[in-house]
């Protein structure tokens, strides 16, 4: 594994990056990480995570990354920095803290209260969603206190949170989709606990939102100067492939909103795009990218800073933002009012 992570990061690969909440990586040991993350330095890369628990397990997360960090020798950059469930919540100054006082450590932010998983990360390690049907019979117990509560090394992103803010992006039934779990529970005249492991029965690949944030944390981590903007959503369109799926908002509305709060002086516009632009650019080694200047590439967004904000919301997320006129990508107009054909001037980046 250490060799084909050399291998890739030398080709171009920005660096290696690790998913801890998921399968595989939620079976991973630190000292593997930290092996794999030391290939990656060798020949230029950094550590890219979503790390462990962003709730009660937030700061010994963060504590593990810039260990990896410091004992492999390589950068460190955390993703989708938030406080999650009531367990942290009004600690973002702590958090930006701890990674500011480290020796070479950034993060990312999407500027909204609720995130989007898969309803089988919130299993713990043990549970196989595959299998839950066995698992829930076997031991209901266990399983039921280590989802709503948690257990030693796993945390749950239902404590501090609860199931009615725990929504359906995908689901079994139609009229379930955009509904909470509490909701469903009762339409099931289930338990909530129960109505989770009938929906995994039916399908282990249903996808989620949680609204689990307070927003005074997101406007503090979105107000710091040296926190990325990402999105951390696919490219999605209301006439393409999932067009009629409930999604996050963020998937249409993150860059336009974060813009948007330049206005309400929450940082000036300039830094605001830094933020979006220049910044991750520089961090992941992404050369002539992230600026307007002689010889770089024309990546470029022509947008009214006076109009441009998001109009997605839960409830309508397929909704394209305000306050844009012209998408330019690798110098070819990707999009503008009225184009009927879009020219794809994409291509994947190396370092």
């Amino acid at each position: 594994m250490c060799g084909l992570v050399r291998e890739a990061v030398a080709d171009g690969a920005i660096g290696l990056s690790t998913g801890l909440i998921y399968v595989p990586g939620i079976f991973s040991r630190t000292d593997e990480v930290v092996a794999l993350a030391a290939a990656a330095g060798e020949v230029g890369g950094l550590y890219v995570s979503h790390i462990r628990g962003e709730g009660r397990d937030l700061f010994a997360a963060v504590g593990e990354a810039l260990e990896v960090g410091e004992r492999a020798g390589l950068p460190v950059h955390v993703s989708h920095l938030k406080c999650e469930s009531a367990r942290v919540w009004g600690r973002a100054e702590e958090l930006l803290s701890t990674l500011h006082n480290a020796p070479d450590a950034t993060g990312d932010q999407y500027p909204y209260a609720a995130w989007n998983s898969s309803l089988a990360s919130l299993l713990p390690p043990w549970a196989p969603a595959a299998d839950i049907a066995s698992v829930a019979s076997a031991d209901a117990a266990r399983l039921r206190a280590a989802v709503e509560v948690g257990e030693p090394g796993f945390q749950s992103s239902v404590d501090g949170v609860g199931w009615d803010r725990i929504v359906l992006v995908t689901a079994p039934r139609d009229s379930w989709k955009g509904q909470h779990l509490a909701a469903i529970a009762r339409n099931l005249e289930l338990e909530p606990f129960e109505a989770f492991v009938r929906l995994l029965e039916i399908d282990p690949e249903i996808s989620c939102i949680g609204h689990a944030m307070a927003k005074e944390d997101v406007r503090t981590i979105a107000g710091d100067p040296a926190v990325f903007v990402a999105s951390d959503a696919s490219a999605t369109a209301p006439d393409g492939p999932g067009g009629d799926l409930p999604v996050h908002p963020r998937d249409y509305g993150t860059f336009p909103r974060v813009l948007a709060m330049a206005r309400e002086g929450l940082l000036p516009l300039e830094a605001m795009v830094r933020k979006m632009t220049a910044l991750p650019a520089q961090r992941f080694g992404l050369r002539d990218r992230g600026i307007i200047a002689a010889g770089a590439f024309a990546d470029l967004v022509v947008f009214d800073p006076a109009t441009v904000r998001d109009r997605a919301t839960f409830e309508a997320p397929h909704t394209y933002p305000d306050g844009l006129s012209c998408v330019v990508v690798n110098g070819m107009v990707a999009w503008e009012p009225g184009t009927a054909s879009i020219a794809r001037g994409g291509r994947a980046l190396r370092r």
